[in-house]
């Protein structure tokens, strides 16, 4: 092969690659978020997960960092954010397509957090029977897990990888195609 068509396969590689980075970082749809230096919660993104433990709604049972054995992915909401609930359907369909294969979890923050759990997790209980949710895997998260994840908005996505390593952290709604190609990645 001559030195030209090398320099030429090579030039071509290099245009391909970086195109890719470009195409990629400047589809970002939270690049205005982490660019503009506002919101902590970024810096948890490469970082091993915090130790947490939080009720799973409805169940006599809990879900705690010792338990992330594959692909984990919060959505943190709230039952007044319309945002959030636009959101919901979405972890719906990542439930119901990854099954087995990764966590999926609707997490409620802080809005209930001055109430007893009890009556916390009957207030999140009815919300998700109100919108035909209950069957969605729900966890009530302790303030001490919204602290820990530096958690200041909602909604907001976390995935973490089997390994615990938080790969992911996002502010506003997302596309379920957008959250199916991180679980994928991470899968």
């Amino acid at each position: 092969m001559s030195t030209k068509r090398i320099a030429s396969t090579l030039l071509l590689v290099a245009a391909v690659l970086g195109t890719g980075f470009v195409v990629r970082e400047l589809n970002d749809p939270q690049r205005a978020y982490r660019s503009s230096g506002k919101h902590e919660i970024f810096q948890t993104e490469g970082q091993p997960a915090p130790p947490f433990t939080a009720k799973i709604v409805g169940e006599d049972a809990s879900f705690s960092r010792d338990d992330v054995d594959r692909p984990t992915l919060f959505m943190f909401f709230g039952t007044f954010c319309p945002h959030c609930k636009d959101q919901m359907p979405s972890v719906r369909a990542l439930t119901q397509k990854y099954g087995d294969r990764a966590h999926i979890f609707a997490v409620n923050g802080r809005e209930y957090a001055n109430l007893p759990d009890e009556e916390r997790e009957q207030r999140v209980a009815d919300y998700l029977a109100d919108n035909s949710w209950s069957d969605l895997p729900t966890l009530i998260a302790p303030v001490q897990m919204q602290s820990a994840f530096k958690l200041g908005a909602v909604p907001t996505v976390i995935l973490i990888d089997r390994a615990g390593v938080i790969r992911y952290v996002g502010l506003a709604a997302h596309e379920t195609s957008r959250l199916e190609s991180l679980i994928d990645e991470a899968l």
